[in-house]
């Protein structure tokens, strides 16, 4: 646990493409467009993080009585939309349209129009030479004596904003009327025009390589003369392909011609206060393709058979979206080797040459290392951390016997239903504290079964498509004196921190590379270990009031991240390696002056002097911290690797947004805790406050074998699923 300071986003994006085939054309149209800190209190854990439990879940607003304003006070960020493309057909294949994206409207009503054609779902669309043909011919079908088709994406392809680019040629002759058009899927708002129509695309025969985009809603369409509209002269739209697209955001509707924006619409220019009568275009619409014929406004000039039959071809189809002001889904997928490797600032799988990774999760705290705020077990005058555990259970009942209850709190503190828990929430990585005693015993030499648990964890973990960040947070010695490292110096932590200080320092730091260099030789080709965190909050506390200046506690910090590194580099050159700031990217080198590589810098922040974000202040500390590590632009992923934003759930939710849209990886802190600490963890528990001086055997193994129990924080998990199930972002 830990520690707070300072943050603020810019915003670090970058386009990305893929999906399907012809992806040499994607990239072409994808785009158009120091401080100062807090302390954490010393002496009793509870000043530090007591908070009053908060509710289990969002309260849902009462209902208005009058009608919602749409599309003002939207904010995102128009240079960097960062769209991906999230739905096409390339039509590289033969024979009719996807049936799994493409549907039909069929019949020859007259579709409102007057038009002359039936629509049909056979015969009248095909694809050939990576084309889609859509053929508007002269022959009967019921009362009609025309066939054409519409295609429609409806329950295949259905969005909320993006941006649509369609690549066509288009038929010509008087009386032709393609489209390429959008409507509602669910018509919210009612029935045509309330619910909107977005016309990206039509064209008139009589009126050659004129192109019309258009908006239609119940104050603005075309049967009371007051639809949004605007034209642009194409050359050759019936020789040539060109690209049509939309730009749908959520206060504003943009045209397209070949990337030339030629009309916008915002509903704003036109009414102060719009409602869904000026804009319906916050809900989900499909797109549809096709060809008309005559009607009131493609036969205005009449119809000339004799150029039937006529085409409307297609290219392909493209639908981008935003995470910006999309809620995209990320997309789950079978990847062959998950290994991940740094790529200047980003994380890439397949061993840094596939795609692109955003860590996204949890620590697993209170597991290998207790921390009694997030357990059932409580202070008492001689255990206030892990290492205490050992020495009075060991007393109490021998060293076996020790050794029989820590494995039994360890068995049932994380089984495999948490791990179903994170996967449901889209949770993708885990961050793994332990101490240096989960691995070996008080002489240095490891336990014969020394990586079982760890390799248990990994393995279920790696089975659901998990990292794991193995997170060395209690090195020998303490490397902070606090009591998340397994040791707690009380009011003298930086003489307890005997890794860094003291006569035994030199051996504890020989221990550590040790364990380090087993761990690099046991895990070297695991690809569900995202990496390895050298080191857990150095200094931590007593930081910026240490005995030794900021250059001497640098120097030594670095001088050990190197040595630890060059070992591990020395056995495995796979792996991740994670080295931490306290607090700030100034508490780092630049990484090329060690000549450092496939490494992750990673930063921690909290705030308790605003716990209930009343002032703000969760989210301006945060921003604060994320604008020193864009200002320091080490061309490394940055991770943040602990954090948590107490007990206001909104700003749970803004502060998630900062840290995911930034394209940082990160780790809250941290998934179970007891019931008083609320929104510190995702599931809580009932607190025993066991003390383990005065209870019975009996009692100890009651209490640490029920250490599973407890309860889902439902609030906190709707934020996270939120930001765990959207699409990776990248930083720039």
């Amino acid at each position: 646990m830990k520690k707070w300071k300072k943050a603020m986003c810019l915003v670090m994006t970058v386009a990305l493409t893929g999906g399907c085939g012809k992806a040499e054309r994607t990239a072409e149209n994808a785009e158009t467009a120091g401080a100062a800190q807090s302390e954490e209190a010393e002496g009793s854990p509870f000043q530090t993080r007591v908070g009053t439990k908060v509710p289990d879940a969002f309260l849902e607003k009462e209902e208005g009585k009058e009608e919602d304003v749409k599309a003002k006070n939207v904010t995102y960020d128009s240079e960097h939309m960062d769209y991906r493309l999230v739905w096409c057909d390339e039509f590289d294949y033969e024979g009719k349209p996807d049936e799994t994206k493409w549907g039909y409207d069929t019949g020859g009503s007259g579709w409102g129009n007057q038009e002359l054609q039936y629509y049909t779902d056979d015969g009248n669309a095909w694809v050939e030479d990576d084309k889609l043909i859509i053929e508007l011919r002269k022959e009967d079908m019921g009362e009609r004596e025309y066939t054409s088709a519409r295609l429609i994406s409806k329950g295949k392809g259905d969005w909320t904003y993006g941006k649509l680019e369609v690549r066509a040629k288009l038929p010509s002759g008087l009386g032709t009327w393609p489209a390429i058009w959008m409507l509602p899927t669910d018509w919210v708002y009612g029935g045509w025009p309330a619910s909107g129509e977005i016309d990206i695309m039509e064209h008139v025969g009589y009126d050659p390589d004129v192109i019309h985009g258009s908006i239609h809603t119940q104050s603005y369409y075309h049967s009371i003369g007051t639809q949004k509209t605007g034209t642009v002269k194409v050359e050759g739209v019936s020789e040539d392909f060109h690209v049509y697209a939309v730009e749908w955001l959520p206060d504003k509707i943009r045209f397209f011609a070949d990337d030339e924006e030629y009309f916008s619409f915002t509903p704003t220019d036109f009414k102060e206060s719009p409602t869904y009568k000026e804009w319906p275009f916050d809900a989900k619409m499909h797109l549809l393709l096709n060809i008309a014929y005559g009607g009131s406004w493609g036969g205005a000039k009449g119809v000339d058979d004799e150029v039937l039959p006529v085409r409307m071809e297609v290219d392909y189809v493209r639908v981008y979206q935003s995470p910006q002001v999309s809620d995209i889904k990320r997309e789950e997928k079978e990847v062959e080797n998950p290994m991940l490797k740094a790529d200047g600032k980003v994380l890439r799988d397949d061993g840094g040459n596939g795609d692109i990774v955003q860590l996204k999760g949890v620590n697993a705290g209170g597991y290998l290392l207790q921390e009694f705020w997030m357990t059932p077990t409580g202070w008492s005058e001689n255990v206030s951390a892990e290492e205490d555990i050992f020495a009075v259970l060991e007393e109490r009942f021998g060293k076996a016997t020790r050794e029989e209850l820590v494995a039994l709190y360890q068995d049932n503190y994380w089984t495999e239903e948490d791990f179903d828990f994170c996967r449901e929430l889209g949770i993708n990585c885990i961050r793994l504290p332990f101490w240096y005693r989960n691995l070996v015993d008080e002489n240095g030499d490891f336990y014969p079964d020394w990586s079982k648990r760890i390799d248990w964890f990994v393995e279920e973990a790696g089975k659901r498509q998990i990292y794991v960040i193995l997170d060395m947070h209690g090195a020998p010695g303490s490397q902070n004196g606090s009591d998340h490292s397994a040791k707690d110096g009380g009011d003298h932590k930086e003489e307890a921190s005997a890794f860094f200080f003291g006569d035994t320092a030199e051996e504890n730091q020989a221990l550590y590379y040790k364990i380090w260099e087993e761990l690099a030789a046991h895990y070297k080709d695991n690809p569900w270990v995202a990496g390895y965190d050298l080191l857990n909050e150095p200094y931590c506390t007593y930081r910026y009031h240490s005995s030794k200046s900021a250059d001497e506690l640098h120097r030594m910090l670095w001088d050990i991240y190197h040595t630890a590194y060059e070992k591990i580099r020395r056995i495995d050159g796979n792996h991740l390696i994670i080295m931490e700031a306290t607090w700030d990217p100034a508490d780092l080198p630049d990484p090329k002056a060690y000549g450092w590589e496939n490494i992750m810098y990673e930063y921690h922040n909290y705030l308790y002097d605003d716990y209930d974000n009343k002032a703000g202040r969760q989210i301006t500390n945060m921003q604060n911290k994320l604008k020193l590590i864009a200002e320091a632009d080490y061309n490394v992923p940055s991770y943040m690797g602990e954090f948590a934003y107490f007990n206001n759930l909104e700003a749970w939710d803004e502060g998630l947004a900062l840290i995911n849209d930034c394209g940082l990886n990160w780790t809250t802190w941290t998934y179970k805790v007891v019931e008083e600490y609320g929104n510190w963890g995702l599931r809580n528990q009932k607190n025993a406050n066991l003390n383990l001086e005065t209870a019975s055997l009996e009692e100890i193994k009651e209490a640490w074998s029920r250490v599973g129990e407890s309860e889902e924080n439902t609030g906190l998990r709707q934020v996270l699923e939120k930001y765990c199930q959207k699409v990776y972002i990248s930083a720039k």
